[in-house]
Parts: C-alpha cells; structure tokens; sequence
C-alpha cells in the first residue's frame, strides 16, 4: 500500500519488496492503534520518498 504512495508521490516506481519487508517486520510485533500504525505508514512512506536522491535517473 505505501509503495503506491511513494510512487505517486514520486513519480517513480519502487520495489514493493522493500515496502513489505519493513512493514511485516513492524506489523509482526503489532501496534497499539490504528493510529500508530498510520503515523508510522505515513512517515516510511516520506522517507523512501526523500530517499529518492536523483528521481530523473529513476525514470530513465
């Protein structure tokens, strides 16, 4: 679901994998509420966005 996020963000298409991998991890140990859970989803979501460092590089 991020995965979707940083590419509209981004206009980059991104491995899913590493999305899901860091995702399981966390949601392996569960989260007290929703909230949390849509925090952290919000803040990977920026920051494998920020991580894109040459976007025109991506696309090519």
């Amino acid at each position: 679901m991020s995965e979707l996020a940083i590419e509209e963000r981004s206009g980059v298409m991104t491995l899913s994998t590493t999305e899901i991998k860091r995702l399981s991890r966390r949601l392996r140990f569960g989260f007290e509420t929703l909230r949390k859970l849509a925090d952290t989803g919000a803040k990977l979501v920026g920051d494998e966005t920020a991580a894109i460092a040459y976007p025109e590089v991506a696309r090519a």
